[in-house]
């Protein structure tokens, strides 16, 4: 005798899977913050030679990103243009720096010859003057005393001060600044001893060098008061004293 055989049916299930969960591109993240951080130190001179480094990982990575199948490509994009627009900025910089340290050094290299010619000359007019008094024995006395009185300064000294002239004009540089650049193997390369005369006898306004160089950065990167600030005073950046940078913030 045969039983009925209940057939039940399994139950369907219908439709397509769902596509996966996009993810985040985090070699373009890392090529934008690359970008953005070689664009701000691309205009700090001396400094700003190092975005060539980031400028370039920037690129590299915002290609690696861009070839990623699947992954957003807008931060790469960005990362990829902010880089290549550092590595053009930082070339004109660098070109513009060598101009001027050229300029200077060769201002530099004209001088000590003008100062001895100078000092050839005040050396032989008491020498003319005392031959042609030669016969009033009170005229000839004094000659000893000016010798005496002059002031011998180094050569190295000299020029170690001219040049820190010429920085702190054109360049508005802070009193740290401007010993780091006279030390500096990329710059002056002036021993210690001589970056120190120059820093303390140079004719500077360290405030107004400060806001100068305010003024630089809120003109051509549109920072904030708070930004210049932490700028002027930062070890990487201005080397200002808090007074100076303050004043340069309140007088923007």
């Amino acid at each position: 005798m045969s039983h009925p055989v209940d057939f039940q049916q399994q139950p369907q299930y219908g439709g397509q899977p769902g596509p996966p969960p996009k993810t985040g591109n985090g070699l373009g993240v890392a090529a934008l913050v690359l970008g953005i951080i070689a664009i701000v130190i691309a205009f700090i001179p001396f400094i700003g030679m190092g975005s060539f480094l980031l400028g370039a990982l920037a690129v590299i990575l915002g290609i690696v990103g861009l070839r990623k199948k699947g992954l957003p490509k807008g931060t790469s994009i960005a990362g990829l243009i902010l880089g290549a627009l550092s590595l053009i900025i930082a070339g004109i910089m660098t070109a513009i720096t060598a101009t001027f340290v050229a300029a200077v050094d060769e201002s530099l290299q004209s001088m000590p010859e003008s100062s001895t010619v100078a000092e050839a000359t005040t050396t032989a007019s008491p020498a003319a003057t005392s031959t042609t008094e030669a016969p009033t024995s009170d005229a000839a006395e004094p000659a000893p005393t000016s010798d005496a009185a002059e002031p011998e300064v180094p050569t190295e000294h000299r020029s170690a001060l001219a040049q820190a002239q010429n920085y702190s004009d054109l360049m508005h540089l802070s009193k740290a600044g401007l010993w780091d650049q006279l030390t500096s193997e990329y710059g002056g390369q002036f021993t210690e001893e001589a970056a120190d005369y120059a820093v303390e006898n140079v004719e500077a306004d360290w405030q107004q060098n400060a806001l100068e160089q305010g003024r630089s950065y809120q003109e051509t990167m549109s920072m904030s008061p708070a930004a210049i600030y932490d700028q002027l005073v930062s070890e990487y950046g201005g080397q200002f004293t808090a007074d100076e940078a303050q004043y340069a913030v309140d007088n923007l």
